[in-house]
């Protein structure tokens, strides 16, 4: 709130012109919001340009070898005044208006490639904003974002992702690489048949198979990854697309950690810009708050 009222402040101070509140919000209009995001994309891409370029070097290492860029998808819901309902619905029954700003964030500079404002009440996977998944690059999401479609599309033109193995996604095993058992009986099985019949064991609290995508007439092979967590005593579930050359078993773990940079962003953006209390109910208002 205190960041809408300095903005209202500062225009009177700075026209030097007598305006009621509820004028002046109403210049928030989609035209404004779109310069507004013109003006924020010119602000990120000085930001990347000052960066040095070993800023991130001690994190990513490795991954900038063999990848042009790191980036990292998730979303952030923020909860809007009950106005905004009829066009921004939320899951919340107290607070029933909101909105999810989805954010592509590259690691290399800590900043933005791309993002999408939607409402709340929409699933994560339908508001990816264009264009990610470039070639060349590797993306981290979270299960709210798997699309099997997409991830195959991915493979086919050279763009690598990582993410948790959604618990209901049960693929076709095509090649055990790390895993005890009959590995070729395991072969054109589906990974909890092959589990809960004993045929797929790990092996030293870790498994390394090739599996099957198939969606939309496609399919491609990607990699599903297990590993025995110390801290909770449970196996954590991985599907990437990044080759064992790459990627050990403990790396692949170790790289999907680094979707942590995401959520401070969002963390700063809240706390340090006001992002959680915007009091705007219309759609232009909003988008350029």
């Amino acid at each position: 709130p205190a960041v809408q009222t300095s903005i209202f402040v500062n225009y009177l101070s700075r026209t030097d012109e007598i305006i009621a509140l509820s004028s002046f919000c109403d210049r928030f209009t989609w035209p404004f919001a779109e310069m507004m995001e013109a003006l924020a994309w010119r602000s990120i891409e000085a930001v990347r340009e000052a960066t040095p370029q070993e800023r991130r070097q001690e994190d990513l290492g490795v991954l900038l070898k063999e990848f042009r860029d790191v980036q990292v998808v998730d979303s952030s819901s923020l909860l809007l005044k009950r106005l905004a309902r009829h066009w921004a619905p939320s899951t919340s029954k107290v607070k029933p208006a909101g909105v999810k700003w989805h954010a592509v964030v590259s690691l290399k500079d800590g900043v933005p490639v791309g993002e999408r404002l939607t409402e709340q009440k929409l699933h994560d996977s339908a508001g990816l904003p264009e264009g990610s998944l470039p070639a060349g690059t590797l993306t981290l999401f979270d299960l709210g974002y798997i699309d099997i479609g997409r991830f195959a599309d991915a493979i086919e033109r050279g763009a690598d992702f990582l993410t948790r193995l959604k618990t209901n996604h049960n693929p076709v095993i095509s090649r055990v690489h790390t895993g005890k058992g009959d590995r070729v009986k395991a072969r054109g099985m589906r990974l909890d048949e092959a589990l809960v019949q004993g045929v797929l064991l790990d092996e030293k609290g870790a498994l390394d198979l090739d599996v099957l995508l198939e969606a939309n007439g496609k399919s491609v092979t990607a990699r599903v990854v297990a590993e025995l967590s110390a801290d909770d005593g449970e196996f954590h579930w991985y599907l990437t697309s990044v080759s064992r050359d790459v990627l050990s078993i403990d790396d692949v773990v170790e790289a999907y950690r680094l979707r942590w940079y995401i959520e401070l962003l969002f963390e700063q953006l809240k706390s340090g810009a006001g992002l959680d209390t915007i009091l705007a109910s219309r759609p232009g208002a909003v988008a350029a708050l």
